[in-house]
């Protein structure tokens, strides 16, 4: 059961949120507002970087769970013979029946503009679909080797919210630890550094003026601005050593 509660959705007090005409950083047509909201759903566009963004946060849930010595597994087998799908990890003896834990990861965005009215209205909305769509897929070929085997989708958005059902397996893996508090608080931080990472390169990394890192070669052959030229500035300035 969820309690939500309804929140106001305040109107821009500019138009930059109610036009829809500027460029999509990932496809390069003009369907997002200023603020660049929808770009993150961007079909045409957004299947590479979400990848990137899913698969990093399913690594991190992978290595926190060998960190407090779970037996986990990054892109298990599928356990049903007859299929062929799969989940993203598998956490071995840590169901509470003492079977297997399988989790799954679906990310989404809250500020779609054709969902984030409802979401205002019933928060948490859009975490319980994904979860659902990620349950409705694997849940049969999760149990048809144990019907004690556990399935938790982690349904993870842009701000970096976790889903129900991803809260669970966070406290389930933390639980495992000499000192849950703090590395409840180390993985979080953690989960949400690796969605910043790639919400950041979402929005702004094709944008124009952004200027990418340069490889690491050519930073290190780089000799570094040039010596400053004599003047009353460097004058002022100059060590007294």
């Amino acid at each position: 059961m969820r309690l939500s509660v309804t929140q106001i959705i305040p109107s821009p007090f500019t138009g930059a949120a109610t036009t829809t005409s500027e460029r999509c950083p990932a496809c390069g047509m003009h369907h997002v507002n200023a603020h660049l909201d929808g770009s993150l759903s961007c079909g045409p566009g957004g299947t590479a970087f979400v990848t990137l963004w899913h698969d990093d946060i399913a690594r991190m849930f992978h290595h926190m769970a060998r960190c407090v010595g779970i037996p986990a597994t990054l892109e298990p087998a599928s356990v049903d013979v007859d299929s062929n799908i799969r989940t993203d990890i598998r956490l071995s003896g840590v169901s509470a029946r003492c079977a297997d834990v399988f989790a799954d990861v679906i990310t989404f965005e809250l500020t779609e503009p054709a969902t984030y009215a409802k979401e205002a209205a019933q928060p948490g909305l859009s975490a319980d679909k994904a979860e659902v769509t990620k349950f409705n897929k694997h849940f049969a070929s999760v149990v048809a080797s144990n019907h004690k085997n556990e399935l938790k989708p982690v349904a993870v958005s842009e701000y970096g919210t976790i889903g129900p059902q991803g809260m669970e397996l966070v406290d389930t893996i933390v639980s495992r630890a000499p000192d849950p508090p703090t590395m409840k608080t180390y993985m979080m931080r953690g989960l949400a550094v690796v969605t910043a990472t790639h919400t950041h390169r979402r929005l702004h990394g094709q944008v124009r003026g952004h200027v990418p890192l340069r490889p690491v070669a050519e930073r290190a052959a780089d000799p570094g601005p040039p010596d400053l030229v004599a003047d009353d500035v460097t004058e002022q300035t100059a060590s007294a050593d």
